[in-house]
């Protein structure tokens, strides 16, 4: 959803706004969550649950930094 927004925000060349909230910052930890939740299921494939959960406390956590 997020990135759905940055998207939005380039196609109408809206610099401005993505300068004043910090859109490129945003897009880059979506990124790097996206990164690690591929990495978490090559590690954990024979425990789904249990990377499930690991990439959802770790997608909280860098939210929790980015507030």
């Amino acid at each position: 959803m997020a990135s759905s927004s940055r998207k939005i925000f380039v196609k109408n060349n809206l610099e401005g706004i993505q300068e004043i909230f910090g859109v490129d910052n945003i897009d880059h930890n979506i990124n790097t969550i996206e990164s690690l939740e591929k990495d978490i299921s090559y590690v954990f494939t024979s425990d789904i649950e249990n990377a499930n959960s690991m990439k959802l406390s770790i997608a909280i956590e860098m939210i929790q930094d980015i507030q």
